[in-house]
């Protein structure tokens, strides 16, 4: 079953097919002789109608494969994996307030191997949605002139074999995983990252959501290796995977409305296209607005001070409005600095909560 959904999600149906026929255990087919003559690949480096931008000259200089290497790794945005790291350790460390469950025979190496799957994730994810940027328009010259497909460093064909080993690592880790659940989480987690591209986020918010609700149970992956089940680890952080989830929502829903004009072009249909770029700024102050709500209600409103960081956000979100109509280089500047600013404020608020929690 692990492998069929390997395979599912690595190529789809037909091509799961014909990998099967390849290998001679489909419908007891053989494997077919290769062709003497070269095959046109499948997706052209780059869209016909723009003209790829030239290589610099050390990547020209540079093996094939080891270019091919550093080109995927920087497709896996490896800035994020300290990040996605730091909140296993703090969700890890909010369900207990403490570390002390290391202690526990079997934690550290679980803790360990549930940052592993974490980091996986983070990095697949990042490189799938490059891959159908890409093979789909909205990743040109013009619009991601910086991103390895577009400059031709690899193919989408080398992307997807890159692609197979990653995914494969993943799912040989997390059937190591002990509990059930916490599987079950990391594997839906993996699933949704996979499909966001290429079918949830031509929805609008729904992909804003999608994201937003990943990264929180991210904290809850790790209190549940310190809980020791997935439901008493949920259950311990999710006022911090609250703030965190509603954080990463806003500053999604932002970066929406730098993206806007690309968006636009390639017919995805997001907030800020719908709504406008006024609209999408001042929605993206409700998810911030919802953390002070909560945490008033649940600790007064001493508590809900907690969510101070977010106000700054709010205050830029809401100075960038003045900023939609005009020049580009002007109004990108302002949706920078709340976007820049964001995963500060948002860790801010994250010690935060926990330090109220701790106290209430």
């Amino acid at each position: 079953l692990g492998l069929a959904l390997y395979l599912a999600i690595l190529h789809g149906s037909n091509a799961a097919r014909a990998y099967g026929r390849g290998l001679g255990w489909a419908h007891g087919a053989r494997p077919r002789p290769r062709l003497s003559r070269p095959q046109p690949p499948r997706h052209s480096p780059q869209p016909s109608h723009v003209a790829a931008p030239a290589a610099p000259l050390e990547t020209a200089l540079r093996p094939p494969a080891l270019d091919q290497t550093l080109a995927i790794l920087k497709m896996s945005r490896p800035r994020t994996l300290p990040q996605s790291l730091a909140l296993v350790a703090i969700g890890a460390y909010a369900a207990e307030r403490s570390f002390s469950f290391l202690g526990r025979p079997g934690a550290a190496w679980e803790l360990l191997l549930v940052s592993a799957l974490v980091a996986l994730t983070t990095a697949t994810s990042m490189i799938v949605n490059d891959y159908y940027d890409f093979v789909s328009g909205v990743d040109t010259a013009d619009s991601q002139a910086g991103r390895p497909l577009v400059q031709g460093r690899v193919s989408p064909r080398e992307v997807k074999g890159a692609l197979k080993w990653l995914y494969g690592a993943h799912l040989g880790l997390l059937l190591l995983l002990r509990s059930t659940p916490l599987r079950v989480c990391v594997y839906a987690n993996t699933m949704a990252t996979y499909l966001y591209t290429r079918h949830f986020k031509p929805i609008p918010g729904v992909k804003n959501a999608l994201c937003a609700t990943v990264v929180a149970t991210t904290l809850s992956l790790g209190a549940a290796v310190a809980k020791g089940s997935f439901a008493g680890g949920a259950a311990a952080v999710w006022p911090c995977a609250l703030a965190l989830g509603c954080g990463i929502l806003h500053r999604e829903m932002v970066m929406d409305v730098d993206d806007v004009h690309g968006d636009r072009a390639a017919g995805v249909n997001t907030l800020a296209v719908i709504l406008g770029e006024r609209g999408a700024l001042w929605a993206s102050l409700l998810p911030l607005g919802a953390v002070a709500a909560v945490l008033c209600a649940r600790g007064g409103p001493t508590a809900a001070l907690a969510a101070l960081p977010y106000g700054v956000l709010a205050l830029l979100a809401a100075r960038a409005t003045r900023f939609v109509d005009t020049p580009e280089a002007e109004r990108k500047r302002a949706l920078a600095l709340d976007v820049e600013l964001a995963p500060v404020c948002i860790l801010a608020t994250l010690l935060s909560v926990l330090w109220s929690t701790a106290h209430l």
